[in-house]
């Protein structure tokens, strides 16, 4: 019988017991008579023809059990008959159950949280358009002691960049500071950010509101404009659509606001570049136009800010650190000599903004991985301990016809109901401490606001509490199976007659 056959008697027994109950017994007993005509044909009478039929088949009762079991007709209602007796056994030893579900809970909800965190930096795609293709550029000089990502660009050298590579279909450049924002007479503090034409065109995100920063708009005497973030628009304007053309100050600067940003999208964030993690922001909430002079534009000894890319479709890394290589040597001779020797290095864009946290994260999720491993053996050593307490459950039951199978799911169904509790309050408390990270949000953690309990994360916290079924309850059931009943049974008998005679001898 095929797999797909099985399956559908299966389901067929299930949603119609009665029935199938019926067409077994009706089966059996034309079985029984087949082979009792063919015993009466050999010779024998009657009585005794059916006589060894029915004992070669076995009592219809038994045997019709041994088809179920054969069938798992009895699958959903035993295993359903194992819950409820788990939940009662449970119970029964309440603080037995409260120890192992809390412990349980905080090994659950520690991974669960810390997956969240990776997650959400180093798995979750990066919310930009072919986020793969798109690349930080720096100059780094020969410096000791100063990182690369400190090393923006010269101005000249970037839109000479900009003006000879074929490695790129954009290029842009922005900064990161902290600036005043005023509207209506109500001035906060707020992250702004001045961009160049191209900047929200490289990374492939639209407003969701009116436009972006184009290149039209970088260019000096051009009016001044402004493109604001999802959250400032919703708290200084109430998401009203007729924010657009609203004029504000920024840094007592007249500007007009020509569009805003879709939810989520607050680049730079505080780690996403050097500037921006210096001057310990958060997220930017406010865009403006860099429009570099042409005299600041020709400068080799100034630098506009920090530089990202994205690569043509089919140019790799490698081809565009090459090309840019060259061309930063050609430019060199044209440095003063004090800034000369420097260098183009090109680094992926995602594994810029992770890479200082990417470590830290992956042993810190090590490290609750082995705080999971350990509260499970905890509560495996719990189990174990009550489990061998019930030696004369086990031992009456295996006498009773109960199969080591069957007692190792029984146990498990018990350990399940654990697991299952310290998985929900696991995840429940996971979901707390991410809303307390994102609260208070510490600045060396990359796109922590995108962290969230998503599909993902719910699938690892199930695969957590299922590790958690096999190491608390598989191993400890597996070895409680083990009983041996004459010992058990012989021990308990000689309990019961020490217990009776010293009864008689109190009495006497």
């Amino acid at each position: 019988m095929t797999l797909f056959a099985r399956l559908r008697s299966w389901w067929r027994a299930t949603r119609q017991p009665s029935r199938t109950e019926s067409d077994m017994g009706a089966e059996l007993r034309a079985h029984i008579g087949t082979h009792t005509e063919s015993l009466i044909a050999s010779g024998l009478p009657p009585a005794e023809a059916h006589r060894r039929a029915v004992l070669e088949f076995g009592p219809l009762t038994q045997t019709m059990e041994a088809c179920r079991d054969t069938r798992n007709v009895n699958l959903l209602p035993s295993l359903l008959q194992d819950l409820a007796f788990g939940l009662r056994m449970l119970r029964k030893n309440p603080g037995f159950a409260a120890l192992a579900v809390v412990t349980l809970a905080l090994g659950i909800g520690a991974t669960t949280a810390v997956f969240s965190l990776v997650n959400g930096v180093l798995l979750r795609a990066l919310p930009y358009r072919d986020p793969d293709r798109l690349v930080y550029l720096f100059e780094p000089l020969p410096i000791p002691g100063v990182p690369m990502e400190g090393f923006g660009p010269f101005n000249a050298d970037f839109y000479d960049w900009q003006s000879q590579s074929h490695s790129f279909s954009n290029l842009a450049v922005f900064t990161s500071e902290g600036s005043n924002f005023s509207v209506d007479g109500n001035a906060i503090r707020v992250n702004s950010s001045d961009v160049t034409g191209e900047f929200f065109q490289t990374l492939g995100v639209a407003p969701e509101l009116g436009r972006a920063v184009n290149p039209d708009d970088d260019r000096p005497g051009s009016d001044n404009v402004a493109v604001i973030s999802h959250a400032l628009w919703e708290s200084q304007f109430g998401t009203d659509p007729r924010v657009l053309g609203k004029e504000v100050l920024v840094n007592a600067k007249p500007c007009r606001i020509i569009g805003v940003m879709p939810a989520g999208f607050a680049f730079p964030h505080g780690t996403e570049s050097f500037e921006t993690a210096k001057a310990g922001g958060k997220a930017t909430d406010v865009w403006l136009p860099l429009a570099l002079s042409p005299k600041q534009k020709a400068e080799r000894d100034d630098e506009p800010g920090w530089a990202i890319g994205r690569l043509k479709p089919g140019v790799t890394l490698a081809r565009a650190q090459s090309e840019m290589s060259v061309i930063t040597a050609g430019l060199d001779k044209l440095h003063p000599p004090v800034f000369q020797d420097a260098k183009s290095v090109i680094r992926p864009f995602d594994l810029e903004i992770t890479g200082g946290s990417r470590r830290a994260l992956l042993i810190f999720l090590a490290a609750v991985f082995l705080v999971l491993l350990i509260a499970c053996s905890n509560i495996a050593s719990l189990v174990l301990a009550r489990m061998h307490g019930r030696n004369r459950e086990f031992s009456l039951r295996t006498a009773l016809g109960a199969s080591r199978l069957r007692l190792i799911r029984q146990l498990s169904t018990e350990s399940l109901c654990l697991a299952v509790a310290g998985g929900l309050l696991g995840v429940l408390a996971a979901s707390l401490t991410i809303r307390l990270l994102i609260h208070f949000h510490p600045t060396n953690i990359p796109r922590l606001d995108e962290t969230s309990i998503d599909a993902r994360v719910l699938l690892f916290a199930l695969g957590a509490s299922a590790a958690t079924v096999l190491l608390c309850g598989l191993f400890p059931a597996w070895s409680a199976s083990r009983v041996e009943i004459n010992e058990v049974l012989k021990r308990s008998g000689s309990r019961a007659v020490r217990g009776s005679a010293a009864g008689l001898h109190r009495g006497s």
